[in-house]
């Protein structure tokens, strides 16, 4: 059964809390009559007294285009009239944050398409570029941790494995690097032996030989980069809907004041510069140690 909303009468489906066309909320049990729900004056402004109990109810029931009367701070615009999932497009703007007039419309693409596709650059190149690792980064700077840190572990996994594979290559470059800081010549006489006659000696080292293990892992890296720029390039911006989507309805219900629902969404959404300079701690690390542990496991160093 479904619901209509009190507001603009539009019919939305049973699990939805916001009506789909406008935003109002919607009543717990499917409505039966639309004389019981209350009264709204020509502002749609609620004419009674807001229920103490549900603050947030009294301020969405404000006007079908902007229940926040124009009043957004810089740099949030009034968007079109609509919702996401129930969600008000107003609320997904604030949670977005400055690139919400880019973003925006591909949600209403795959809304209006019922589709789970929509092409996200910024994920594709980065897995494109850097693997799993990559595209997690777009997935921190979004503040979507869980999908972030699984990409993560993925890359963790995918490096360990081609180090394996790269043992051999591994060990000679160790073995020069060892050599050349074991060796204290280039202290006591620094001009004899400079940092570039050493990275020249130990690509030359490295190149000698190309073993078949060597192409290998070169041939998973490119797969896991190419399945990276795919995978999260055509559903990159699915999750961060239903991202939006929950973690704004779990905003709602958490008492917010709300003269200060707009500063709380906003710092609730937005992005996190600090979790992507994490990501790429994460990758370096993960690379290094496991070019080391493996070397050192296969008892070449």
């Amino acid at each position: 059964m479904s619901k209509i909303c009190p507001e603009c009468k539009t019919e939305n489906e049973d699990d939805y809390s916001y009506c789909q066309n406008c935003g109002t909320p919607l009543p717990v049990e499917p409505q039966v009559k639309a004389s019981t729900e209350p009264a709204f004056n020509a502002q749609s402004q609620p004419t009674g007294n807001p229920d103490p109990a549900d603050p947030a109810g009294a301020a969405f029931a404000g006007t079908q285009q902007n229940p926040y009367n124009g009043a957004y701070p810089p740099p949030f615009n009034p968007s079109p009239a609509g919702a996401i999932d129930g969600i008000p497009v107003e609320d997904l703007t604030c949670f977005i944050g400055k690139k919400a007039p880019k973003i925006l419309p591909k949600f209403f693409n795959m809304e209006f398409k019922r589709s789970k596709i929509s092409w996200c650059w910024p994920a594709a190149i980065l897995g494109f570029l850097f693997g799993p690792f990559g595209s997690a980064f777009w997935f921190f700077y979004r503040k979507m941790y869980k999908i972030a840190w699984i990409l993560v572990a993925i890359g963790v996994v995918f490096s360990f494995t081609t180090s394996a594979l790269k043992a051999e290559t591994n060990a000679r470059m160790f073995e020069s690097i060892f050599s050349f800081f074991g060796n204290g010549d280039f202290l006591n006489d620094p001009d004899s032996f400079t940092i570039n006659d050493f990275l020249d000696a130990a690509e030359d080292e490295i190149n000698v030989t190309t073993t078949a293990r060597d192409k290998i892992a070169s041939g998973l890296t490119d797969i896991a980069s190419l399945a990276s720029c795919i995978l999260t390039g055509l559903f990159g911006y699915y999750w961060y809907k239903k991202h939006c989507v929950k973690q704004i309805a779990a905003f709602r219900q958490g008492g917010i004041d709300m003269r200060y629902y707009q500063m709380g969404l906003a710092s609730a959404g937005g992005t996190s510069g600090g979790m992507v300079v994490l990501g790429i701690v994460a990758m370096c690390i993960s690379s290094y140690a496991a070019s080391f542990i493996c070397t050192l496991f296969a008892g070449l160093i």
